[in-house]
């Protein structure tokens, strides 16, 4: 029994020294992995005079531009956003706007988006969302465009916490008018602070989006209808299925009535759900007229 004390102790030890070797090369290895990945990249405050700077002039220098005041550099587009390319007038700017309206001039490339509908702020935030994506999943080519910052000072994002200085710098442009003097407050590690437009445009993004996603459910719950028109017949509906009932679907959106014809399983009808002149609420197909 003594002599296998020495035994029993000596395996404990070695299986306690494997255990620790074990440990060490984890976190050895950890650490290697760590030290070589890409940092993440840290977005920062971008100052209006900054951002008109970077234009693509001379040839190879950077060219930025602003879309709901986040900044990107998209000099991998150079054809595009350089100074004899077709969309130049997008670069050194936050021309959010003219990104829905197509208005180029100077009045239109701004960054106000006062007056436009939930819908047409949805779509700013998909042109926004180009931006920040690198290629989709179907295929599309990476475009090698990053984020750089938020535009600080003027119509989207506040310079500083609680200070409300932003406003001072607001014309009818929405753009900022500090000039040089706005670069001292560039900073690494900016963190996003949303004036009141950026929270009313995020908010109507928000009820856009839920709109999309219920006239979506509907479509699949009341599909559309067939529809073809001749010049001597005029314009006739009628169900795919045979069995359902068309009916003029009326729907509203931002206030402005909507209607297409979808099809309904039952007879019903009423305000919103429109019988078609001359058709009677069992009819599977209804004339349009000429």
């Amino acid at each position: 029994k003594t002599a296998g004390t020495p035994l029993m102790f000596t395996g404990l030890l070695l299986v306690f020294l494997w255990g620790a070797a074990q440990v060490w090369v984890r976190v050895s290895t950890s650490r290697a992995l760590l030290s070589t990945e890409t940092p993440f990249p840290v977005l920062r405050a971008v100052t209006h005079s900054e951002l008109a700077r970077n234009v693509g002039d001379p040839p190879g220098s950077p060219i930025w531009v602003s879309i709901t005041g986040q900044v990107f550099d998209v000099s991998s587009g150079a054809k595009h956003y350089g100074p004899n390319g077709g969309y130049r007038f997008f670069a050194g700017q936050d021309a959010t706007r003219a990104f829905h309206t197509g208005d180029f001039s100077e009045h239109g490339l701004v960054s106000s988006v006062h007056g436009l509908g939930d819908v047409a702020m949805l779509s700013l935030e998909e042109w926004a969302g180009f931006y920040r994506s690198d290629g989709d999943d179907d295929g599309d080519e990476k475009k090698g465009y990053k984020q750089v910052g938020y535009l600080v000072g003027g119509y989207w994002y506040e310079e500083e916490a609680g200070t409300g200085e932003s406003s001072e710098y607001l014309d009818t442009r929405g753009t900022g008018t500090r000039g040089e003097s706005q670069d001292s407050v560039t900073r690494v590690g900016y963190t996003p602070i949303p004036t009141q437009n950026k929270r009313l445009f995020d908010a109507a993004v928000a009820r856009a989006r839920v709109a999309k996603a219920e006239n979506k459910a509907r479509a699949t719950t009341f599909p559309a209808c067939d529809s073809k028109w001749t010049s001597a017949n005029g314009g006739e509906v009628w169900c795919p299925d045979g069995r359902s009932r068309p009916r003029k679907e009326v729907t509203f959106s931002a206030g402005k009535e909507k209607t297409r014809c979808a099809c309904f399983p039952d007879d019903a009808f009423s305000d919103t759900r429109r019988l078609y002149p001359g058709c009677g609420n069992t009819a599977t197909r209804c004339s349009t007229g000429k």
